[in-house]
């Protein structure tokens, strides 16, 4: 995400980390049900521990019993408390399949097999543009040029990749549809109407066009993955005069992961978290995440990034795969992995999006590329084809 080169990038970071949620989402823990003894005691254990609650930020609030017999998560948190208790599952039995429309994803084994030249046979991904264009892009902040340039908008580049990745997609099987398909928001506000006074209206806007995007998703779109496309940014050296920054570009991949305490605290995050274990969308996703990473790499040939504990948690091993809780990947009830490639604010990164969509290859900092667009799609093709093409 172009955090850096926004306004309040430390506000915004926690809104969307979850910290604040001023959409208020009823908690429906009977969505739990259909998941009692899907997993075992150590399973939630290492769940919680490695990954979703790290640094013992689920105690008090998700814990298994002392017996092993159940999970124990909090409902609400009033004087006298109330639980939800879910059956953990014996070690020797075999995971049970949940019960039809307990959820509306399929893992790589529900798809069936692929067909020649079709290695994305069945998939139903959804690819979600991240953030904003054209002028709501400057209202987010996420827009910045230098020389009289035209400006660099994360919200533009990740749907013009979005555009020329579908038609590959889609040659290769796959059933493809847009979580956003324009420059400006679903959920219709008119820019003028709304245009921000401060940081806090903009932040309160772009928490509701996230809920809006969630029930596209989990309401309409039912897809068995969301590909959160973003580019990457780094902090201007001296924010009253930004200036490119001379330094690598890098890349890394998120999926749902590394709750804070506050944000266990919090019942519908709370509730979000403990559903994405037990329906296996955390699993899912992970394994997606770090195919993407062994396929999109080499075509990005860039070094791994990531985030400092304890916003963010490496996963997979190999530098690339970070679990982070932020509204989108938690909000969405699949499997959803974001993608963070390039370094938009250094002098390589801002030269190839200033290049725009050229044919063949051009050499920037002595290696010969693609267009910036083109291989942003490439390398998400290699991703996806690495694990959905092994059936």
């Amino acid at each position: 995400m172009i955090e850096a080169v926004r306004r309040g990038a430390l506000l915004a970071g926690l809104l969307l980390a979850g910290c604040a949620t001023p959409v208020k989402e009823a908690a429906g823990w009977a969505r739990l049900e259909p998941y009692r003894g899907a997993l075992t005691a150590q399973e939630w254990q290492r769940a919680l521990d490695g990954r979703f609650a790290p640094h013992g930020a689920g105690q008090g609030y998700v814990e298994v019993l002392s017996n092993g017999s159940a999970l124990a998560v909090k409902m609400s948190a009033e004087n006298s408390p109330t639980y939800y208790y879910l059956p953990t599952r014996s070690p020797d039995a075999p995971r049970p399949a949940p019960p039809p429309g307990a959820r509306y994803w399929r893992p790589l084994g529900e798809l069936g097999p692929t067909t020649p030249g079709h290695p994305l046979a069945g998939l139903r991904v959804a690819l979600d543009p991240g953030h904003l264009g054209g002028v709501w892009g400057k209202m987010e902040a996420r827009s910045f040029s230098f020389n009289g340039d035209p400006p660099v908008q994360e919200g533009d580049l990740a749907l013009r990749v979005a555009q020329l990745l579908k038609p590959q997609l889609e040659s290769l099987g796959a059933q493809v549809s847009f979580v956003r398909d324009r420059p400006g928001p679903l959920t219709g506000e008119n820019f003028a109407e709304v245009h921000p006074a401060n940081w806090a209206e903009t932040e309160a806007f772009l928490n509701r066009e996230i809920h809006a995007r969630a029930v596209r998703v989990n309401e309409t779109l039912r897809p068995d993955l969301v590909l959160c496309l973003h580019l990457d940014a780094v902090d201007w050296p001296d924010p009253q005069k930004p200036a490119l920054v001379d330094r690598p570009q890098h890349f890394h991949v998120m999926v749902n992961g590394s709750y804070l305490p506050a944000e266990v605290a919090n019942e519908e995050q709370r509730l979000a978290m403990v559903e994405r274990i037990a329906s296996g969308a955390g699993d899912e996703e992970l394994a997606v995440a770090r195919a993407m990473a062994e396929g999109a790499a080499p075509i990005f040939g860039l070094p791994p990034s990531g985030y400092s504990s304890p916003i963010g948690i490496p996963l997979g091993g190999n530098g690339y795969v970070w679990g982070r809780n932020v509204l989108a990947d938690r909000l969405y009830r699949c499997p959803v992995v974001f993608l963070e490639p390039y370094v938009a604010n250094t002098v390589e990164g801002y030269a190839r999006i200033q290049a725009g969509e050229y044919a063949g290859t051009r050499v920037f900092n002595g290696v010969a590329r693609k267009n910036i667009f083109v291989e942003y799609g490439d390398a998400v093709v290699a991703g996806l084809v690495q694990y959905y093409g092994k059936r």
